[in-house]
């Protein structure tokens, strides 16, 4: 507000005081008689009709006086009309004609109020924040004022608080750290005896705090006018190249990406998934938000998770990556998501009364810009998820998905040449569908078992050798006649095999001769004879379901 003044109180002054008030009339009762001309014969301004009752700002620790919050005539209709209202200050103890910053004020969005705390940046001008009371005169001319006006510092009636595009007194980088502090803030240790007592911080939660941050933004709009030295120690030169080296220039950048489980979405409860969070929103605290029965904790790169909050270290426009790590109690989807504001800049809010109102020599009479954050704007949020399931592995169902790999079965049509079907017993293991020591025992070698106990195909168990012993090719003299291929018309039925089961020798195949050969890597009949079929049918159907015994009938068909 007024010219900042140095009040020394063994090092724990305040570093911007406020200025005695002007001499202006009382402020309960209009005076008796006054020397001011002809207009003191003027009836007394009746408040218009209707009113409004603000809500007060963010850890208002008082009750502000009812003239403050209550919007009537040029007030009221300054709200109606979507400007900012001045409400209060920071000192309960002023009068309601004059108050000191920062001042909260009151806007309407969406239909409803929003009450904000707003930060000047013109030490020597006033505040423009007082309040007409019944039977107010302005002081320069000896008129009434109409109670609810609101007045500059000199208790003459301003006009509304309009918004403005910036303060054109300071510089990009200058609306920047502002901004930066009004969104963040900065450590603040500092002590003020008439002010709320010991600042911890630069931001709204307490009276104290709010004057530590009223008292910095003024450090950058105003060096020098104030406590210069206090200035130094807590948001010098290094400090304000260390926030402007955290506010991105370009494109704001806020990613979050699952990397643990991938591909696909879900792991044990107990486990852990990995999130990798990318940023350019250095230095200032983002949202975080998952479900009560889930836990987020660091795991990777340079950032402090508080609570429901992550500060993420860095520089750079293209953003720096983090690790997050999350476990969940229960089965079920974690959904975790982080948010942050957008630049900071572009969610200031400037605002003066008067602008276009000068008295040179005279500042106080002058109303100085407001910047306000907007606490209504909309954040930047970015979102993965991941889900647990219970040992059951209930939703691993999904993994069934490979079946489709039986497609290679195709390939069968090489098992004529002699290949082991070990392969079909690796394809079905990698499938999930069971052990591939289904294949150690080689059903193309037409019934030689891997260990001599399998009978009309060998076995077709696990009981072999680890390595299938390799069978012996029959010797050949003549080359083998192609089978005949199915006819294209309508077939006629084929014979039904014998009711009267073969006898075979142990370890011998049922039929003897050579197997077809493949070509090309294309189908070939496979010789099995009934109870070979039979057999592998039912380990099919045993270890991977009716649709491996089906892809086989296809391949035989």
């Amino acid at each position: 507000m007024g010219a900042m003044a140095l009040v020394s109180a063994g090092g724990a002054g305040v570093a911007f005081a406020q200025p005695a008030q002007p001499a202006q009339p009382t402020t309960t009762t209009a005076p008796a008689t006054t020397t001011a001309p002809a207009a003191t014969t003027k009836p007394a301004v009746k408040a218009a009709a209707g009113s409004f009752t603000a809500p007060v700002c963010e850890a208002t620790a008082w009750t502000p006086l009812a003239g403050q919050l209550t919007l009537i005539g040029t007030r009221l209709e300054s709200y109606n009309a979507g400007n900012v209202v001045p409400l209060y200050g920071n000192l309960p103890e002023d009068d309601i004609t004059i108050q000191y910053p920062p001042i909260c004020g009151v806007r309407m969005v969406d239909g409803k109020p929003v009450a904000e705390w707003m930060y000047c940046t013109d030490a020597e001008k006033g505040t423009c924040a007082g309040v007409a009371t019944e039977g107010w005169t302005n002081p320069m001319t000896g008129e009434p004022v109409e109670p609810g006006t609101q007045l500059n510092d000199y208790g003459e009636p301003v006009g509304p608080t309009l918004p403005k595009k910036g303060n054109e007194k300071l510089s990009a980088d200058q609306e920047k750290i502002i901004s930066f502090l009004l969104l963040n803030g900065v450590e603040w240790p500092h002590t003020y005896p008439d002010n709320g007592g010991t600042s911890t911080w630069t931001n709204n939660s307490s009276q104290a705090n709010r004057n530590a941050l009223q008292d910095a933004v003024w450090c950058i709009s105003d060096y020098g006018v104030g406590d210069a030295a206090l200035c130094d120690k807590l948001i010098g030169k290094e400090k304000q190249k260390e926030i402007l080296a955290s506010m991105p220039d370009e494109k704001v950048v806020l990613e979050l990406q699952r990397t643990d489980p991938t591909p696909g979405d879900e792991l044990p409860v107990g486990d852990t998934a990995k999130f990798t969070l990318t940023t350019n929103l250095y230095d200032q605290e983002l949202d975080l938000t998952l479900p009560p029965n889930a836990t987020v904790t660091l795991c990777g790169g340079d950032a402090v998770i508080t609570g429901d909050k992550i500060v993420v270290k860095g520089s750079g426009a293209a953003g720096t990556k983090v690790t997050l790590c999350v476990t969940s109690d229960t089965d079920g989807r974690v959904d975790l998501s982080v948010a942050g504001t957008g630049s900071p800049v572009q969610n200031i809010h400037w605002n003066q009364a008067n602008s276009d109102v000068e008295h040179p020599g005279e500042p106080r009479r002058e109303c100085q810009v407001f910047a306000t954050f907007d606490t209504t704007s909309s954040k930047l949020k970015a979102t993965a998820h991941a889900v647990f399931v219970d040992d059951e592995g209930t939703g691993s169902l999904g993994s069934t998905g490979s079946l489709g790999g039986l497609g290679s079965l195709g390939g069968l049509g090489s098992l004529g040449t002699g290949s082991a079907l070990g392969s079909l017993g690796a394809g079905l293991g990698s499938a999930g569908l069971g052990s591939a020591a289904l294949g150690s025992s080689d059903l193309g070698s037409n019934g030689e078992g891997s260990n001599g106990s399998g009978s009309n195909g060998g076995s077709t168990g696990s009981t072999g050798p680890s390595t299938p012993t390799k069978p012996t090719t029959p010797p050949s003299t003549t080359t083998p006649t192609t089978p005949a291929q199915p006819s294209t018309t309508t077939p006629s039925t084929p014979a039904q095999p014998s009711t009267t089961p073969q006898t075979t020798a142990p370890g011998n195949g049922g039929q003897q001769g050579e197997r077809p050969h493949a070509i090309d890597g294309g189908e070939a009949g496979l010789g099995f004879n009934t109870q070979t079929g039979i057999g592998l049918a039912l380990v099919l159907l045993v270890v991977g379901g009716a649709g491996a015994v089906l892809a086989v009938r296809r391949l035989r068909g």
